[in-house]
């Protein structure tokens, strides 16, 4: 056993031996959690369901570049996919999201390009633009990359070699950050491996991957909402059924310190780590994929993802999540289901123990 991994042992130990020390059961109805939410800060209406078209393939690679006010950055970005050396066919949509800087005219300086196809549209945030490249899916596989990122040298080969030798649904790369101009590394594999539960392996960010096109079919970006990535854990991993990983780095991750990531602590918007949690789980209920052990692992760990999301807000607001999280769990899972690594989790989310929860969240 890693250091590491005794380490986690043994704060596990420590945890359910002395749970009861931070026992704070919560009374709040789940009438009132969902009143008090709604007053701090109303719930999105945007779905993850849509009405896109699936074509016949066109080509092997479509590429999804969602582009608002990045006139610094969207050059390096068209630049590093259109070097990309490559036998396989792809075809980039750049959507410029009402961008009022630059980035419109630099846009249409690509539009020449017979692989690029440039869209302006009426600023409707990142999942409005995603979606707007989503209404026609006509590539084999799909791609997602931010404007203010980059494609390593190789990326489209790497991963579509695999994708195509293997037939995956979902194929995954390495990936850097870049601070300051300097790379270090995300996450890398050691090599090329099959993956047979997605949510423990994959990231949870849509870019690093290509998806086949058929997976997003009547899919959509939920808009309104903050954290909208989710639909990638909760409604196409559950469908992909050959999913790999290469150990190729493909992906350049610019850290954006005005990104939501690190501006969302303590905004009242930030309970929407709740409510696209909630939204997911009702649209994978409504699409009939599975509720077993691997989902029972994710939900968890994005009920642990939320309550850090959420811990620079009010304590009434925190509680609240809480009590409608205890409430999305009973409806979800029966009472005798249990997962052995969470045992102290669950058991706070089945006695409404909201001073244990914190503790399970802040450890793990």
């Amino acid at each position: 056993m890693s250091i590491k991994a005794a380490v986690k042992s043994a704060l596990k130990f420590c945890l359910n031996a002395s749970s009861p020390l931070f026992r704070r059961i919560s009374a709040m109805e789940v009438s009132a959690a969902r009143e008090n939410l709604a007053r701090f800060s109303p719930r999105p209406a945007g779905v993850a369901e849509a009405d896109n078209r699936l074509l016949p393939p066109r080509c092997d690679l479509q590429i999804v570049i969602p582009a608002y006010n990045v006139e610094k950055y969207l050059a390096a970005c068209m630049d590093s996919v259109l070097a990309q050396k490559t036998k396989y066919t792809y075809h980039v949509i750049l959507i410029d999201d009402g961008s009022t800087d630059a980035t419109a005219a630099i846009a249409d300086t690509y539009a020449a390009d017979s692989r690029v196809t440039v869209i302006h549209q009426e600023n409707k945030g990142f999942s409005g633009a995603r979606n707007t490249a989503l209404s026609e899916i006509f590539g084999k596989y799909l791609m997602f990359l931010d404007s203010d990122d980059c494609l390593c040298e190789g990326a489209v080969e790497a991963l579509l070699d695999t994708a195509f030798r293997q037939n995956c649904d979902v194929v995954e790369g390495g990936a850097y950050y870049l601070i300051d101009g300097e790379k270090t590394v995300m996450h890398r594999y050691n090599r090329v491996q099959n993956v047979e539960a997605p949510c423990d392996v994959l990231h949870g960010q849509p870019w690093a991957k290509v998806y086949k096109g058929k997976l997003f079919e009547n899919i959509r970006f939920p808009e309104g909402f903050w954290f909208e990535d989710s639909i990638v854990s909760f409604l196409i991993y559950p469908k992909a059924e050959a999913v790999s990983v290469i150990p190729q780095m493909v992906y350049v991750y610019r850290i954006n310190q005005a990104g939501i990531v690190k501006t969302s602590q303590g905004k009242p918007k930030a309970i929407d780590t709740y409510y696209i949690t909630e939204a997911m789980t009702q649209a994978h209920a409504r699409a009939g994929l599975p509720e077993d052990d691997t989902y029972l692992r994710y939900l968890l760990l994005q009920f642990r993802l939320n309550q850090h999301r959420i811990s620079g807000l009010p304590e009434e607001i925190q509680e609240s999540v809480f009590v409608l999280t205890c409430d999305l769990y009973k409806r979800i899972f029966p009472a005798d289901w249990t997962d052995r690594r969470s045992r102290a989790l669950l058991r706070a989310l089945k006695q409404r123990d909201f001073g244990a929860y914190r503790m399970c969240c802040k450890l793990f």
